[in-house]
């Protein structure tokens, strides 16, 4: 998305320049191409997804859906992820809407752009100097906030606007000459395409357009999810774009390549294509369970493009262009706000669990998704302490994540990591009624020097009561954030030593088998589902293992008292692993302990560990069971 921001910010900001220009510009027609602009397709989209989830979703899933269709309309779909904190806890592709969160992104900048640039033009303010000075701004909140809090950093507005006022600044050098007084109107250039190649030098353009045509392909292929996103390595495709932008038209890669045909064509469904994409792929994951085959992605991208064409050419563009606008863009709000209703009143009536299709058939008993499990947090168990840590905490809808098993705040046991943490404390506070066991948790890696994790590690270290730390944390899914110039080992390292000086008992848990599919597939019969088939080789499990445990060995083979402790054994055999067990499901989804699935690890952890967490022997040299 970051290419399209800087695209965006420029193309837009070329038409309000030209109009405040022109004395044309007009906020209500500014937006109202917006809306014509923009809520066709949405709104088509949104209500074939709304279909198509009545017919195949779960009741919780329906409800969820119904959560970020109010939250996509109304433009605030980055918001809702950002306080789910669910973007890295669950599967993406399980969220058919998910990616309107970069449309809420750009509709929030362009409530206030347009408005900044109408007083600035009006007071004669330098609109050069104040774009830059904010973009600069939003810079630096990005960049710092990729290293303090890299899911508010990858949804905030404020640390994407740059990206946006980025074009908007070549905009401006294309339309105005460069002025630095502070005070004065801004001096014509035509506003017309000004560029590099276009002022005498060919062969700059040319090579400026094929090093921003190398930085997108750069971004593209080396950036995944284990890396911390935006924050600087966002300067890489973001530069290219604008390189692309300010060699010229004339350049061989945007005069031969990016405007051929076809790719012109592309470019015109590229709004719809984004929209339909992303639906049929997330709906095609969760009907099967699993990553569909490529022949399966091959034919819903092939179908996302011919909806996109029809899209295009049916609802687009006769209602962008044409008579009866005014018509037109009053009738787009009416149906965006009827939706949006329609979809929270799904969230707030449970997915409308009277649908045929709201549950399962034939199916094993286990709590799936995400909402039950904390729930049941919430109803059976205490909020944690200290106040501060409590108040700071991650959420999972209304669901505070930072629960201990008694009300008193003397507590004994702490699991400190991220959710992979949190779903071990059920078993483990049933396991042992007469400690108190707190969880306290960040959706990052437990590092001591990870800023969100300063309150929890001072009130833990500080806590005279607390005389056990388990540190554990999605290991596999979390081996890349890890900071640069540093190793897993290194910083585990530092967070036990620091636990171990204030005399506290560290262990370190390794994780649960990660599954290449949903509990959904093993849940029971799904309309187009396969019949479910819930086991993975113990072979796949092992080589996740293996990605983090040479680290974890690393960090108790030269501390005697710090203890490592095993998890996967208790869902695999020698051949296979099950995500359930006598009918009872045992995940919630494919990484995630459910209900049930803590209940049967905690206990069987505490079983057989039970010297290290009754305080029945302090002897150094006893040990927890071997990998």
């Amino acid at each position: 998305m970051d290419v399209f921001f800087v695209i965006s910010g420029y193309l837009i900001s070329l038409i309000v320049f030209k109009s405040l220009e022109n004395r044309e510009f007009s906020f209500v027609e500014f937006y109202s191409h917006r809306i014509r602009r923009i809520f066709p397709a949405l709104v088509l989209v949104v209500i074939a997804g709304y279909a198509a989830g009545w017919f195949i979703l779960l009741s919780e899933e329906f409800k969820q859906l119904g959560k970020h269709i109010a939250a996509g309309m109304g433009f605030v779909e980055n918001f809702v992820l950002w306080h789910e904190a669910g973007y890295f806890d669950v599967k993406t592709e399980l969220k058919p809407f998910m990616h309107l969160w970069s449309l809420a992104v750009e509709e929030q900048f362009y409530l206030v752009y347009p408005l900044l640039v109408w007083v600035l033009w009006k007071t004669r303010l330098n609109i050069l100097i104040s774009i830059i000075l904010l973009g600069t701004v939003s810079f630096i909140l990005n960049a710092k906030g990729a290293n303090d809090d890299v899911v508010k950093t990858f949804f905030a507005p404020q640390t994407r606007f740059w990206e946006l006022m980025l074009g908007a600044l070549i905009a401006y050098i294309n339309g105005f000459k460069v002025q630095w007084r502070l005070f004065g109107r801004p001096e014509s250039a035509g506003i017309q395409r000004i560029s590099i190649g276009a002022a005498g030098q060919p062969l700059l353009a040319n090579l400026m357009a094929g090093l921003g045509l190398i930085l997108i392909g750069v971004a593209i292929a080396a950036y995944s999810r284990t890396v911390a996103y935006p924050g600087v390595r966002a300067l890489v495709p973001v530069a290219g774009a604008a390189l692309l932008i300010l060699a010229g038209p004339q350049t061989w890669v945007n005069r031969k390549l990016l405007s051929h045909r076809l790719m012109v064509w592309v470019g015109l469904i590229s709004y719809p294509l984004y929209l339909w994409h992303w639906v049929l792929l997330s709906f095609l994951r969760i009907i099967q369970g699993e990553e569909a085959s490529q022949s399966a992605r091959a034919v819903a991208v092939a179908s996302s493009v011919l909806l996109s064409w029809l899209t295009f050419k049916l609802i687009e563009r006769p209602i962008r262009f044409g008579e009866l606008r005014k018509v037109k863009t009053a009738v787009l709000i009416v149906l965006a706000a009827i939706l949006g209703l329609i979809g929270y009143g799904t969230y707030l009536k449970d997915g409308l669990t009277f649908r045929s299709d709201a549950q399962f058939q034939n199916s094993r008993t286990g709590d799936t998704g995400h909402l039950t499990y904390h729930k049941y947090i919430a109803e059976k168990y205490f909020l944690c302490t200290p106040a501060d840590v409590a108040a700071e905490a991650l959420k999972w809808d209304i669901y505070t994540r930072c629960m201990q098993s008694k009300p008193n705040e003397q507590v004994d046991i702490a699991l400190v990591g991220d959710s992979h943490a949190e779903h071990l404390f059920i078993g483990m506070a049933e396991a042992l009624p007469e400690k108190n066991v707190a969880f306290y948790i960040k959706g990052s890696p437990p590092f001591l020097d990870n800023p969100e994790f300063k309150n929890i590690y001072r009130a833990v270290i500080e806590s005279r009561s607390i005389k056990t730390v388990i540190l554990t944390m999605h290991w596999v899914g979390r081996y890349g954030e890890v900071p640069k110039g540093s190793t897993l080992d290194a910083e585990l390292t530092k967070a036990v030593d620091a636990l171990s000086a204030a005399g506290k008992n560290v262990y370190i848990a390794e994780d649960v088998p990660v599954f290449p599919f949903d509990p959904q597939k093993c849940k029971g019969s799904r309309r187009f589902a396969k019949i479910p088939v819930c086991k993975m080789p113990r072979a796949v499990a092992r080589s996740q293992e293996d990605v983090y445990h040479e680290s974890l060995i690393k960090v108790v083979g030269n501390r005697p008292a710090v203890k490592l402790l095993s998890l996967g054994r208790y869902l695999c055999d020698e051949e296979n692993c099950d995500m359930a067990k006598d009918n009872l499901l045992l995940y919630r989804d494919p990484n995630h302990l459910n209900i049930i699935g803590s209940t049967l690890v905690g206990r069987r952890l505490v079983e057989d560990n039970i010297q290290l967490f009754r305080d029945r022997f302090t002897d150094a040299t006893e040990t927890a069971q071997p990998r």
